[in-house]
C-alpha cells in the first residue's frame, strides 16, 4: 500500500510538473498579437511611461501616444483595450503597478456609459490566457467573467484545451478589420462611416454598485500612488444620444464623481466634430483622421493647460 501510495504521488508530482512546463510554454507562445500587444508590453516590463491612458477600444482608438509625446515632452502608453470595463483598467493599472519599475506621473482614465454597465464579458477572452495561471488580480477581476472557470486559473494546461486551435490561428490575426496598429497601444482603423452598422435599438444605460466600487478603488490607488488622475468622456457620434436614453445622467455621475473626489473631468463628446461622420468608422468610435484631430486639438491643449506642461 505504502508503495502503491509513493508511486500515486511521484506520478501526480511528475503530471503537474510536465503540465506546467508545457504551460509556460504554450504561454510564450501564445502571448497575443497585434491591438492585444500591450498585455505583452505589460508582463515584459517594457510600459514605463509618465503618462497612461486607460479605458476601452475608444481609448485605444481615439488617443495618439506619439502625438502626446512630441507635444508634452514626456512619453506615454495607450492602454485602451477592446470591451474593457473599469475593473480590466483597474487590474491593468494593478499590474502595471505590481510589475513595472516606473510610475506614471499622470493617467487619463477614458470613461462613459459603457465604462461602467457591469457586463461580465470580454472580447476574445484567450488574450488573458498566457498570463492567468495563479495570478490573484486577474482572478479577482474576472472569474465571474461568462466563460472565466476557477480551475482555469489553478490547473496548468486545462483553460487552453477549449481555446488553443483558436489560439494559434488567431494569435497574428487582429480583431478589427484591417487595423493599424502604430505601437504604445495605439490601434487605429482607417475605415470611413458605414451607415449599415449605424442600426442599434435605443436602450438605458445603467452604473451598477459593484462598478462604482471599481471606479472608488482605481481612484483611491491613484492617490495613494500620488498619480495625477484626470477623467475624460472622448467623442462619440451625436448618434448616440438618441441611442442612449439617459445619456445625460450618467455624464452627471461623472461631473459628480469629479467633483467629490477633486479630478479634472472633460467631455469632449459634444465637439463640433462629433457631429460629422468624416472623423468617424462607426458612431463610438473615431477613424485615424478623427483620433488625430481630437488628440492634436483638443486632449493635448487641455492637459497643457490642466498641468502647465
Amino acid at each position: 500500500m505504502k508503495i502503491f501510495i509513493r508511486r500515486l504521488f511521484l506520478f501526480v508530482i511528475l503530471l503537474y510538473t510536465g503540465s506546467l512546463i508545457i504551460d509556460i510554454l504554450i504561454s510564450k507562445i501564445a502571448q497575443p498579437r497585434a491591438e492585444f500587444s500591450s498585455w505583452k508590453d505589460l508582463y515584459s516590463n517594457n510600459i514605463n511611461a509618465d503618462m497612461l491612458i486607460f479605458g476601452s477600444s475608444r481609448t485605444m482608438n481615439h488617443f495618439n501616444p506619439q502625438m502626446i509625446e512630441d507635444s508634452l515632452n514626456l512619453s506615454a502608453y495607450n492602454m485602451g483595450l477592446s470591451g474593457s470595463r473599469i475593473e480590466i483598467s483597474l487590474l491593468r493599472l494593478k499590474e502595471h503597478l505590481r510589475i513595472c519599475t516606473k510610475k506614471p506621473r499622470y493617467i487619463t482614465l477614458e470613461i462613459d456609459w459603457m465604462t461602467c454597465d457591469g457586463a461580465k464579458i470580454h472580447y476574445c477572452p484567450w488574450q488573458m490566457f498566457p498570463y492567468m495561471l495563479y495570478n490573484k488580480n486577474i482572478y479577482k477581476y474576472t472569474h465571474d467573467y461568462k466563460g472565466f472557470y476557477t480551475h482555469y486559473y489553478l490547473i496548468p494546461l486545462v483553460r487552453y484545451v477549449k481555446y488553443l486551435p483558436d489560439i494559434f490561428k488567431n494569435r497574428h490575426r487582429t480583431y478589427y478589420r484591417n487595423p493599424n496598429v502604430l505601437g504604445k497601444g495605439f490601434v487605429v482603423l482607417t475605415r470611413s462611416w458605414d451607415e449599415t452598422t449605424q442600426n442599434v435599438n435605443p436602450f438605458k444605460a445603467s452604473i451598477p454598485n459593484e462598478e462604482k466600487e471599481y471606479l472608488k478603488e482605481f481612484i483611491d490607488i491613484c492617490r495613494y500612488n500620488k498619480i495625477q488622475l484626470n477623467m475624460v468622456y472622448a467623442p462619440e457620434h451625436i448618434k448616440v444620444n438618441k441611442i442612449v436614453t439617459n445619456r445625460d445622467t450618467i455624464i452627471d455621475y461623472f461631473k459628480q464623481l469629479s467633483t467629490l473626489n477633486n479630478i479634472p473631468f472633460a467631455d469632449f463628446s459634444t465637439l463640433e466634430l462629433c457631429s460629422d461622420s468624416v472623423y468617424f468608422y462607426n458612431h463610438r468610435h473615431l477613424n485615424i483622421r478623427g483620433a488625430n484631430k481630437f488628440t492634436s486639438e483638443y486632449y493635448i491643449p487641455w492637459i497643457k493647460e490642466l498641468y502647465g506642461l
